[in-house]
Parts: C-alpha cells; sequence; structure tokens
C-alpha cells in the first residue's frame, strides 16, 4: 500500500469511531477541537494596548481671550475632548453690558437732539447730534461685538492640551493672552 492510501484508511476507521458507541473522550477532544477552530477563524478579539506615550498634536491651536476682561465662567479642563461650536470659556459681560444700555441711552438721546434741531431749524446744532448719534452707533458696534466674542467655542472637534482655567476665573486677562491649546 502507498503512503497516501494508508492515510485514508487511517482517517477513516478515526471518523468511524466518532460514530460509534463508546469513545467519549475522543467525542469530547473532537468537539473542544471543532470549536477552538472555528474560534480562530471566525472569531474576533479585540486587543488593546497601554504603552507610556506622549501624543503631540500636528494642528496646534491656541485660543486666547477676545478682549480683555474677566474669566466668568470655564467648561473644560486639559485632557477633556470637545466638539465644534461646543462653548470652552465665557468671559464676564457684566461691564460691556451696562455699557451697551449707556451707549443706548445715548443713541436715543442723541436721535431727539438731531430731531428738535431739525424741526427747530438749527443747522449746526442738528450736525452736532448727527455726529454724537454716529459715534454712539460705532461705539454700540464695537460693544455688540465684543459681547458676541465673549463666549469662546470650539473651532473644530479635538481635546484641550493645555489650559487650566478654573483657578483664574474672575481674573482679568489681557487682549490676546493665550488661555487655551488643542
Amino acid at each position: 500500500q502507498t503512503a497516501l492510501q494508508r492515510a485514508l484508511k487511517e482517517t477513516g476507521s478515526f471518523a468511524k469511531s466518532f460514530t460509534q458507541p463508546g469513545s467519549i473522550r475522543r467525542k469530547v477532544f473532537a468537539a473542544v477541537l471543532l470549536v477552538a477552530a472555528a474560534w480562530v477563524i471566525f472569531g474576533k478579539t479585540e486587543y488593546r494596548l497601554a504603552v507610556p506615550c506622549t501624543v503631540h498634536s500636528t494642528d496646534d491651536l491656541q485660543l486666547s481671550a477676545p478682549f480683555e476682561g474677566a474669566i466668568a465662567e470655564a467648561f473644560v479642563r486639559p485632557g477633556d475632548e470637545v466638539t465644534a461650536g461646543q462653548v470652552l470659556v465665557r468671559m464676564d459681560t457684566d461691564a460691556l453690558e451696562s455699557q451697551r444700555d449707556k451707549l443706548l441711552a445715548e443713541l436715543r438721546r442723541a436721535n431727539i437732539a438731531t430731531l428738535q434741531a431739525s424741526t427747530n431749524g438749527n443747522v449746526a446744532e442738528a450736525a452736532e447730534s448727527q455726529a454724537d448719534r454716529d459715534i454712539a452707533k460705532v461705539q454700540l458696534e464695537v460693544v455688540e461685538r465684543k459681547l458676541a466674542e465673549a463666549t469662546i467655542r470650539a473651532p473644530s472637534n479635538g481635546i484641550i492640551l493645555e489650559g487650566q482655567l478654573e483657578p483664574r476665573l474672575g481674573e482679568i486677562v489681557s487682549l490676546g493672552e493665550p488661555r487655551l491649546r488643542f
């Protein structure tokens, strides 16, 4: 007999032993072997590695104070994951809101003065009131822009790398002073 014929004959007799009564050990061994083979072929295992390392950002982004003022609220800390548009920091706007109210009152006063001067035919006084009104409008636009910038939002998705702001709540920060890095 050739080696191939002997191998086929032995394989056939081995397979027959599984269908005959008895030989429970062989059947358990074969079942375990089949389950292990199925796991290797079809099973999925998730591997996680814990490696001490330092991650460096390729797009290092610095967020700074939009104007000189106090930090009212800080919503993130280093290590926090943020999404685009998420509020990170809110500046104190009490002084700006007071200034806006004052400018609105001044604008109303200048409008009334311009109307009265025009009604009375006083051209010089009307021009002066118009100039006061224009100045108040420009100043109001500046204050409104600062109020809009008082809430600092994440420009994109990312992770806060630096910027522990909680201990600095209420502290005055300079215009452009770096506050957060992500």
